[in-house]
Order: C-alpha cells, then sequence, then structure tokens
C-alpha cells in the first residue's frame, strides 16, 4: 500500500463506512416512527436522542478526513496538531453508548426486577462515559497521546465489558423464561439473539479499534472501528423497538414488562403476555366448558388466567 493509503485512506473508508450505517440507522428511525406513531414521547426523545448523537459523530468523522486532506494539505506542521473533529466524535461515541445502554440496563430491570444487578450495570456504563471524557478533555493534543492511551484503553475496555454484561444479562434473564407455547419461545429466543449481535457489534468494534491503536500506533486505522460504533449503537437501540412489528404487536406497546402477583409470574416481551410455570387444574365437577386445546396467542392478549378463563379453576405456579 501506498504511504498516504494508512494515513488517510483508513479514515477516509471509515467515514464512509459510517455513512452507510447511518443511513440504515435513520431508515430505521424512519420506520419507527412511521409504525408506532403512539408510542410515548419519552421514548421517541431517547431515538431523537441517539439520531442527534449519531449524526454529531458522523460530522466528527467528516471532519477528521476532511481536515487533513483539504485544509491542512501540504502543511505538515499543521498535522500535528488535533483539530476539534477527534473530541467531536468521541464524546459523541460515549453519550451514543451511555443512552443506549442506559436503555437496555433499564429493559433488563424491568424483566429481571433484579435491582443490585441493574446499579452494577449502570455503574460499569457510567464509568466507561467518564472514562471517555477524561481521555478527550484531560490530556488534549496529538503531544499528550501516550499519556492518554492508558485512559483511552480503560475507557474501551470498560464499555466492551459494559456491552458484553448487558447483553449477557439480557440472554441469562430471558433464557430462564420458557414456556410451552411454541410461539412465545421463538419470540423469547429471538430476543436473546437480537441481545448477542447487538452486544457482540459494538464490543468486537471497539476492540478491533484498540487493538489497531496499540499495533499500527503510526497510521489511522483505529478511526476505522470508533466511526463505526455511534450509529451501531444507534442500530440496536432501533432493532429492539422495530422488532415489536415482527411479532405483531400495536403501537405503542412495550418492548419488556414483567408483573408478578401471588402465584402468578408473567412477563410481557413485544406485548405478548407470557405465564411461566403455570399448571392449570380443572375442577371436575364444574360442568363449564374450558377449551384449552385452541387457545390461541394472540397480539395484545394474556394467557388464560383467573380473569379469562371460565368455571372454577386453579392456577399454581
Amino acid at each position: 500500500m501506498g504511504a498516504l493509503d494508512y494515513a488517510f485512506g483508513t479514515s477516509l473508508m471509515g467515514s464512509w463506512f459510517a455513512s452507510i450505517l447511518c443511513g440504515m440507522a435513520y431508515a430505521q428511525a424512519f420506520t419507527y416512527f412511521s409504525s408506532f406513531p403512539n408510542d410515548s414521547w419519552a421514548r421517541k426523545a431517547l431515538v431523537i436522542a441517539s439520531i442527534l448523537f449519531s449524526l454529531v459523530g458522523l460530522i466528527g468523522a467528516y471532519g477528521d478526513v476532511y481536515e487533513p486532506l483539504v485544509s491542512f494539505w501540504g502543511d505538515p506542521a499543521a498535522l500535528e496538531t488535533e483539530t476539534w473533529s477527534v473530541p467531536m466524535y468521541s464524546v459523541a461515541n460515549a453519550a451514543e453508548a451511555l443512552t443506549v445502554n442506559g436503555y437496555l440496563i433499564s429493559r433488563f430491570y424491568s424483566v429481571s426486577k433484579n435491582l443490585f444487578v441493574s446499579l452494577i450495570l449502570a455503574f460499569i456504563s457510567v464509568c466507561a462515559f467518564v472514562a471517555a471524557l477524561l481521555a478527550v478533555f484531560l490530556f488534549p493534543g496529538v503531544e499528550n497521546f501516550e499519556k492518554v492511551k492508558p485512559v483511552v484503553y480503560v475507557w474501551i475496555i470498560v464499555g466492551v465489558i459494559a456491552d458484553v454484561s448487558i447483553a449477557l444479562s439480557l440472554v441469562l434473564t430471558l433464557k430462564s423464561m420458557k414456556t410451552s407455547f411454541q410461539d412465545t419461545n421463538r419470540l423469547v429466543r429471538r430476543v436473546m439473539v437480537i441481545s448477542i449481535q447487538n452486544g457482540c457489534a459494538t464490543s468486537l468494534c471497539a476492540i478491533a479499534g484498540m487493538i489497531a491503536t496499540i499495533f499500527k500506533i503510526d497510521t489511522n486505522l483505529a478511526a476505522v472501528f470508533f466511526f463505526l460504533l455511534s450509529p451501531l449503537y444507534v442500530l440496536t437501540l432501533l432493532s429492539n423497538f422495530n422488532m415489536r412489528g415482527g411479532a405483531g404487536a400495536s403501537s405503542g406497546s412495550r418492548t419488556w414488562s414483567s408483573s408478578r402477583n401471588g402465584a402468578n409470574s408473567s412477563i410481557v416481551i413485544n406485548n405478548i403476555h407470557v405465564q411461566r410455570s403455570a399448571a392449570v387444574v380443572v375442577d371436575p365437577t364444574d360442568s363449564s366448558e374450558i377449551e384449552l386445546s385452541r387457545t390461541k396467542l394472540e397480539e395484545g392478549a394474556a394467557y388464560p388466567n383467573v380473569e379469562s378463563m371460565r368455571g372454577n379453576h386453579f392456577i399454581s405456579a
């Protein structure tokens, strides 16, 4: 490869890839607002914020390419100075990660009701965000690169731990939600697969960027991966929201929630109520007709419970 390929070609390609992913994310955002107009304004604000963070990161990526290739071309001394673009996309990536991980942690708590683990996950995510801010503002400039490298490594490693821990927590929680209904089990498996894919995508991208920083220190190869983080997080968020359409959920439904009332333990995934470990015992003296074999999994309809079934029967967990 030529002398300029690793210096500028890598960051240029990274901006192209980031543009493609951002285009995919914005298409998903359009699908979300078109399909779920009745969602809460808090959820819509979350999507808008994530889109804005990704846009800021993309502008920073463009600036990181434009300035050395256009503004400072032919001026080697100017290239020794850090420009506004690096802090811009770095902070945007960190804010995007905190926003999306915060949502995923809230969904984990809604399903598991495990406050202790949720607080640990939140603490790890905040630590990653703080490490990013320290890396950007505590040691600014190219001259402090050797000083900032340990902070950058901590930022990346803690961020990877946050992504993997959140995905693993969701998967382990969903794995315990086995039912006798195949449709529901397929939905749970689908959510698990998406959680794994999302956690792996952002984690592998961050790890690749750290490896490039260590072994290709004289190139911009790391920028290829760091440019992709923000749009990947947006796609993570919107894949969770838009998945409801594939499950036939109605607009405005919640993605995950849970409830536990006495003997009944249920969850709601994509507006589908899942009754866990429920056994139905029908009183033989009751002449009411109870037809369980034809019970269907319908949009927004709970599985048979005390309120929905006719006759004198008992439900035990």
